[in-house]
């Protein structure tokens, strides 16, 4: 057998879950901007769905911007891992 690679889900949803109620409308705004500019659907399927193995940059880009509404990087992201390769991670 050979190893294959291991593939993750991200989550943002938690971030989203940290912030003060006047700071949500900000904040999902500046994320499709960031995620998606112009397409809101990409960013609720992100949202909803997970990033399968998003890029580093994006990775950082994300956590850099809840943090400026002071959440920690380890309350913003859900992490699992994808175990049948269609994209749904363990329960």
């Amino acid at each position: 057998m050979f190893n294959m690679r291991k593939h993750f889900l991200y989550f943002f949803t938690p971030g989203l879950q940290e912030l003060k109620v006047s700071q949500t409308k900000e904040v999902r705004k500046r994320l499709i901007d960031l995620v998606s500019p112009g397409r809101k659907s990409t960013f609720y399927s992100y949202s909803i769905y997970g990033w399968r193995d998003i890029p580093h940059h994006m990775f950082e880009s994300i956590t850099d911007l809840f943090k400026e509404y002071g959440v920690e990087e380890s309350k913003v992201w859900k992490v699992e891992e994808v175990n049948d390769g269609t994209g749904k991670g363990k329960s």
